[in-house]
């Protein structure tokens, strides 16, 4: 629900700050590249800067919903696609929520040949499991090493 409920400030690439969404990608890879340039982005800003290791899980799910698919857009509408700016992709998200969207699949704007999916409610996503765990380490360079830490999720001795 925390998705939902507690918007990023300025809100996502289709949600406003108001309502969130839940947001994931089709890979893993995708779902890295993702994650990895939203830290990125905040630690830019942190005194420490590109110094740290961040803990990530892999989430799955199997989304329940049709949604609008706007993957063939990217020629014609860049703007959905800003790479910073969510100044048009944000009020068309939310025309679509409106409308009675259930979510938006869209290509990944991080890795080429990935694809995202922003879900406007959490009744779409049946029981959500925990997956691998992953390791992100700065070590001065805004890219990081990203190390898988386990296969399946936490292992309880």
């Amino acid at each position: 629900m925390a998705a939902f409920c507690h918007p990023a400030p300025g809100g996502g690439r289709f949600n406003s700050k108001v309502l969130g969404a839940w947001y994931c990608a089709t890979e893993i890879e995708t779902a890295i590249a993702e994650t990895v340039y939203l830290h990125a982005k905040r630690l830019a800003h942190w005194p420490s800067g590109f110094r740290h290791a961040i803990q990530m899980r892999e989430l799955v799910s199997e989304v329940d919903a049709e949604v609008y698919d706007i993957r063939g857009l990217r020629e014609r509408d860049p703007e959905l696609y800003d790479p910073e700016c969510y100044a048009a992709s944000q009020p068309f998200g939310e025309a679509l929520r409106r409308a009675g969207a259930n979510g938006i699949v869209y290509a990944s704007v991080r890795r080429q040949s990935g694809t995202n999916l922003a879900v406007y409610c959490p009744s779409f996503l049946p029981p959500i499991t925990e997956g691998a765990h992953f390791d992100y380490r700065w070590t001065g360079s805004p890219t990081p090493a990203v190390v898988k830490v386990t296969d399946v999720g936490v292992r309880y001795l």
